[in-house]
């Protein structure tokens, strides 16, 4: 099929999307924003499910139509009626974020354990942190990682990393360096940048500068603005020059990307050494 000739006022019926291929909607979405829209859109009201995770998501993000976190709830509560596990899981960020609704986290963990129950891989890993930092549900280190397992059971890179730094700081389990080592591994494969971070300074421990920059370096492509910020800091203030390098290349992309540079690192957990680095919600346990 062509979508060339789309103009934004036609109506795209349920019969033409229920006809498209994978090959088709891969070709709209690589279009002008226009046409994303137009079709996503069109498949959100018609009732695609998926359709209107995606719709939520541009919602969200605002960078093909303006920004507009409310109807972005409402088009995950729709999704989610229908029985879609992204939509349950985002209706739980919704809530956990204040994404066109207060900020509630015992709403949110509610939500994030109905898509975990049900086999969403986000939702387990959500839930695992919930649990992690007590937010909006009982503080439980051994329920969290009961959580990020069956997540990482999913394929989750982030869960993968996150049963690492379980393994490696005793969170729920007995410390066991081995099995962080093996969690991490698998997660930095995968591409978590978190992960990435933490084998490399398990590399360097062992005294295998190579290996570490290999990954620190793979981290940058790989990496959020927050990762970037975060690691950059870490970095930057190193002596070797590979591992300082990287790091003003981390800080020059998140600034890029609007994370501001800060004057001073912050302090190191542990003298002497680069601290690990925690994850996207940037902090330990309680």
């Amino acid at each position: 099929m062509s979508v060339a000739s789309l103009t934004s006022e036609e109506t795209i019926s349920a019969i033409t999307l229920r006809r498209m291929s994978d090959t088709d909607w891969a070709q709209v979405l690589r279009s002008e924003p226009r046409v994303v829209v137009r079709y996503v859109r069109s498949a959100a009201e018609h009732g695609f499910r998926a359709a209107q995770v995606t719709w939520a998501q541009i919602l969200l993000d605002g960078k093909l139509v303006p920004r507009d976190p409310a109807a972005a709830f409402r088009w995950f509560s729709r999704a989610a009626s229908l029985g879609s596990l992204d939509g349950i899981n985002m209706v739980g960020r919704c809530h956990e974020l204040g994404w066109g609704v207060p900020v509630d986290h015992r709403v949110a963990a509610r939500w994030f354990r109905q898509a975990a129950e049900k086999g969403s891989d986000w939702g387990a890993y959500n839930l695992g942190c919930m649990l992690l930092y007590g937010e909006g549900i009982e503080h439980d280190l051994a329920e969290a990682l009961r959580w990020f397992l069956a997540s990482a059971g999913r394929g989750n890179a982030k869960a993968m990393g996150f049963v690492g730094r379980c393994h490696e700081e005793g969170w729920g389990t007995r410390p066991d360096q081995a099995a962080a080592l093996s969690w991490y591994g698998r997660a930095a494969e995968a591409g978590d940048c978190w992960a990435q971070f933490n084998l490399a300074m398990h590399l360097l421990e062992a005294g295998t500068l190579d290996g570490a920059v290999g990954w620190l370096r793979r981290s940058l492509e790989t990496g959020t603005p927050n990762y970037l910020a975060e690691a950059g800091r870490e970095l930057v203030r190193q002596d070797d020059r590979a591992l300082a390098e990287i790091g003003r290349i981390a800080l020059d992309r998140a600034s890029a990307a609007g994370i501001p540079q800060q004057d001073e690192a912050p302090p190191s957990n542990t003298p002497g050494l680069l601290r690990r680095l925690i994850g996207p919600r940037g902090r330990k346990p309680a």
